[in-house]
């Protein structure tokens, strides 16, 4: 194995020399041996953004940037949620999207900047096993053998990556399903990551408590050892677990603003600012000839997907309530759980004609509606009912005889 010599040159008669060596005219040279493991063991890796460690390490993997190291500019967004992710206060991040954002990137990236400068125990949770499995193949054994820097952290035994578990040499990272109480339990886990808690049951089975309260207890023994518990959802509606946990758990919710690129303004984005031509309702021609932009809402300049891009990778997150930097809130305030609104015309994968064939498709169903509204908006869906002009009319009938009409 490697190793690098190294000497240190002994003057005088310090006390810890032994007696022997005491009475000598020349001073005594020391030499040893550091191997290449031993200064893996002691080499002390910095704390750095997981933004930048990602721009470093983390391989895409799936699609069209496929064999590439990661590039900040590209979903410019992610960055401030996985710096805010190992903001020391922080311990529980909520992060409500729609499709096609990188959410699950985002989650995975985080594992591993774990595996790489903060070791520990890392648990999925998937709704079902089919998809923990398809996950642990497709996803999270291709980031680790694509990294050279993950990679180092394989044991190299083929016992050690199966469908449900990889053994690294110094930590774990387990899959978990949430029918099953069992792979919910029986160890500690400093690191949760539930992925599409919409899809999740109601209670794991009929004599348990529900999949997200069984893994959050997992954590416990890390409860002073910088526990993370990721929460990562498409929403469905307001009582499911995405939403409620973004509306009453979260401290705080923050937003993207973007930047104008030609009046420099920042503002958050609004589907309401999607524009197709006033006498366009077709959603096959603004599909077929891209007949849909994004209207500035302060100097009304017309958007393209190109200035979209432009406008996102110059945004920032600011916190809803207070309008103030994501950095300045987490130093400030120091939230201990914090959340997330992703729609999806943020994304550089999602354009806006699609957004808007999509919606002029949905109407007339309920059905389509509430689908658009979840994956295109990141809203839940709310149910709701219009009143007809003739039920307010026949609200008013009493028992009055026929002909009778009231007085004055």
């Amino acid at each position: 194995m490697a190793s690098t010599e190294r000497e240190i040159i002994v003057t005088g008669n310090p006390s810890w020399m032994p007696p022997g060596l005491r009475e000598r005219d020349r001073d005594v040279v020391c030499r040893w041996k550091v191997t290449r493991a031993e200064r893996n063991v002691f080499r002390h890796k910095p704390k750095i953004p997981v933004s930048d460690w990602a721009a470093r390490h983390r391989i895409v993997t799936r699609g069209p940037l496929e064999e590439s190291l990661y590039r900040k500019t590209t979903t410019p967004y992610l960055n401030g949620i996985m710096d805010a992710a190992w903001f020391p206060s922080v311990m529980t991040l909520i992060v409500c999207a729609t499709p096609q954002v990188g959410k699950s990137f985002m989650a995975d990236t985080l594992t591993g900047y774990a595996i790489d400068r903060d070791p520990g125990p890392v648990l999925y949770v998937y709704p079902d096993e089919d998809t923990a499995t398809e996950n642990m193949r497709d996803r999270i054994l291709p980031m680790i053998k694509k990294s050279p820097r993950l990679r180092a952290f394989l044991t190299g035994l083929g016992g050690d990556e199966s469908g449900q578990r990889v053994n690294l040499q110094h930590m774990q990272v387990y899959m978990a399903w949430a029918r099953s109480a069992s792979r919910l339990g029986n160890r500690s886990i400093k690191y949760v990551i539930l992925d599409e808690v919409d899809k999740y049951p109601t209670v794991a089975n009929v004599r348990e408590a529900s999949p997200i309260d069984l893994a959050e207890a997992r954590t416990l023994t890390y409860n002073h050892a910088g526990r993370k518990i990721i929460k990562i959802s498409t929403p469905t509606v307001e009582a499911a677990p995405i939403w409620q946990a973004l509306m009453t758990e979260a401290q705080v919710i923050f937003d993207y603003w973007v930047r104008c690129p030609e009046c420099r303004k920042f503002q958050a984005m609004r589907f309401e600012q999607i524009k197709v031509p006033p006498d366009e309702r077709d959603p096959e021609r603004i599909q077929n000839y891209n007949l849909a932009w994004y209207e500035c809402e302060s100097c009304g300049e017309k958007w393209n997907e190109h200035m979209r891009d432009v406008a996102v990778r110059r945004g920032q997150w600011r916190s809803r309530q207070e309008g103030q930097a994501l950095r300045a809130y987490l130093f400030q305030k120091r939230p201990l759980k914090i959340g997330f609104h992703i729609p999806s015309w943020l994304s550089h994968f999602v354009s806006f004609w699609e957004i808007g064939a999509a919606f002029f498709r949905a109407q007339g169903s309920k059905l389509k509606l509430k689908d658009w509204n979840n994956k295109y908006c990141a809203m839940p869906w709310k149910p709701y009912e219009v009143e007809r002009q003739e039920d307010r009319i026949l609200a008013l009938r009493d028992d009055r005889p026929r002909g009778i009409v009231p007085s004055g």
